[in-house]
């Protein structure tokens, strides 16, 4: 593409080249910095590639109108001559890859609370019949408060092969591509899961999953081998993922999980039972599991746990008590009232019992168990079984009978 450097694009200079095709552009009205995503849509001919425009803006309108936090949100589109263009926040907090270094991997924890929302927004995406095609750990972005992000769709579908052969340059885009996509250059969600799974491995093990001495080994590799057990590549890694691994990763794409939210909800799955605390017969991650770990815990922090009704935001409770019990007030001035109460929340129509579940803070973590609740409590739309306790996360969606809330973890000294 042309240096487009000074051009304006719906009223925006572009300033700064920070990936292909994206710019960085600051907007004089509201601010702020956005990233101006730029696509030309000309033919070699030097005419209007009317298919390429047509699509390009079928499937941006169709992004611009999926909602999803972890999503990045498109602001705005246009064409302007031989180009057309999307709008979208800035993210701050820099790329997964920008994280990610060599043998240096995350912790299953870290992992997870990164991998999961982006599962949930691809789940999404796939709902509404787009595919991201492109999928690796730069298109992982992190706003300003950490949280991760899926940013830049590959709408229209690029050629890789020139006579049936793949060129420098795109080896190195097909890095996570899945098998059939190497092969064919056919793309379809289970080749979204396949290149998650690779972004999962390769944040968990500070490797991908293949010996290869080139791109063009690692290809093949992909495409005649099966990938290393994650627990075997670094084994600290809990051997629950084993199979959650295996099974995103498998060659065929008939024997991966067939949608996005079957993979999404086996990692959840796993995350739950990895959350479980020792008296539950779970598997805690301790600070010695990886180097990463290590740097990530610190003992003179105290986790305080705030939760807000994800129906207007409003921040309900604040506090780092071991035991915090969660209900409806009764009207009986002999019955003990719970700590946090949802009666004024609209908890008796959202069917909250009396006494509904609690939260636990154990080694400074935090769990939630159901208390034989008549209407139940969901983790992230898991319903929890009674008086089993499940590990909480950043940005958890926790759910007692109809009252949704959204859980915010704060260290504080």
């Amino acid at each position: 593409m042309d240096d487009l450097i000074g051009r304006t694009f719906g009223g925006l200079e572009l300033q700064e080249e920070i990936g292909p095709g994206l710019y960085k552009a600051h907007d004089t009205k509201s601010l702020r910095w956005l990233v101006v995503k730029v696509l030309t849509i000309s033919s070699s001919s030097g005419t209007v590639d009317e298919t390429v425009r047509s699509r390009f803006r079928d499937q941006t309108q169709a992004l611009m109108a999926l909602t999803h936090r972890n999503i990045l949100t498109i602001l705005d589109y246009g064409e302007e001559g031989e180009y057309a263009f999307q709008v979208m926040d800035y993210m701050p907090g820099g790329s997964l890859q920008d994280r990610l270094q060599p043998d240096q991997p995350f912790n299953w924890e870290q992992t997870l609370t990164i991998v999961v929302p982006i599962s949930k927004a691809l789940t999404v995406a796939h709902r509404a019949g787009i595919i991201h095609r492109d999928l690796k750990p730069s298109k992982i972005l992190f706003s300003k408060d950490d949280l991760p992000v899926l940013a830049n769709f590959e709408l229209i579908q690029l050629d890789t092969r020139q006579d049936g052969t793949v060129v420098g340059a795109d080896m190195y885009r097909m890095t996570y591509y899945a098998p059939e996509r190497i092969q064919e250059g056919e793309a379809d969600a289970r080749s979204d899961i396949f290149s998650l799974a690779l972004v999962l491995y390769e944040t968990l093990a500070g490797r991908l999953p293949y010996n290869a001495d080139s791109t063009f080994d690692l290809l093949l590799a992909r495409v005649t081998d099966s990938p290393l057990p994650i627990s075997a590549a670094n084994p600290a890694v809990p051997p629950v993922l084993d199979p959650v691994l295996d099974k995103a990763l498998a060659r065929q794409p008939n024997d991966r999980y067939q949608t996005m939210e079957q993979f999404s909800q086996a990692l959840l799955e796993a995350r739950n039972q990895l959350g479980q605390p020792a008296k539950a017969g779970g598997w805690i991650a301790s600070k010695e599991d990886t180097a990463v770990g290590k740097r990530a815990v610190n003992r003179r922090l105290e986790t305080k746990i705030v939760l807000s009704l994800i129906a207007t935001g409003q921040q309900i409770y604040v506090g780092n008590e071991a035991e915090i019990i969660v209900g409806r007030a009764s009207k009986k001035a002999s019955l003990p009232n719970p700590d946090i109460d949802l009666g004024p929340f609209g908890g008796r129509q959202g069917g909250v019992s009396r006494k509904h579940g609690r939260l636990l803070r154990i080694d400074n973590r935090w769990f939630v168990e159901d208390l034989n609740s008549t209407n139940g409590t969901q983790v992230n739309g898991i319903k929890m079984p009674p008086r089993q306790t499940t590990a909480l996360h950043q940005g958890d969606n926790l759910r007692f009978g109809q009252i949704e809330l959204k859980v915010d973890l704060r260290e504080e000294k």
